[in-house]
């Protein structure tokens, strides 16, 4: 009977610290992976090159006053249309519209973004494949929101 607890001892052990071993590989390979993926993008050269790639283009209506936190400007559009959309970005797009958190830099210079109003309309261009929330509506942020202008 000691026997049998000992080599049940033995073995739990064994598998105990070959468990532990294979986590801390998996944890050094996951952070490894996480660190290259974290890494910034290189800035691009000038913004006629973002421009020039085939970015999503769309338009629609501001539904409530955008919301500004120091260099960034949270607006909430709705009825969204599109007028470019080679990469199919309006698919993931609801009918709820879409939230654009973005750089105040983004802005065309004729936007006076303190000005904007619940029913303004804006044309705003995306990135070709834009990162996104699942949530609904979806939040797009970041690099993604190429260029915001008002509809002339």
């Amino acid at each position: 009977m000691k026997k049998s607890f000992l080599a049940l001892g033995v073995l739990l052990s064994i598998g105990m610290l070959s468990a532990c071993s294979n986590s801390k590989d998996n944890a050094s390979k996951e952070s490894s992976a996480s660190s290259s993926i974290s890494q910034p993008k290189e800035p691009a050269t000038s913004s006629s090159s973002q421009e020039t790639q085939d970015n999503s283009e769309f338009k629609g209506k501001i539904t409530e006053k955008p919301v500004i936190e120091g260099e960034t400007v949270t607006v909430t559009i709705n009825n969204v249309e599109t007028i470019k959309d080679s990469a199919g970005v309006n698919a993931s797009l609801t009918p709820d519209g879409v939230v654009l958190i973005a750089d105040k830099k983004v802005f065309d210079e004729s936007v006076k973004i303190e000005d904007l109003a619940e029913g303004d309309e804006l044309d705003f261009t995306l990135s070709p494949t834009p990162e996104m929330t699942k949530s609904i509506p979806p939040q797009i942020s970041g690099d993604s929101v190429i260029k915001i202008s008002l509809v002339k």
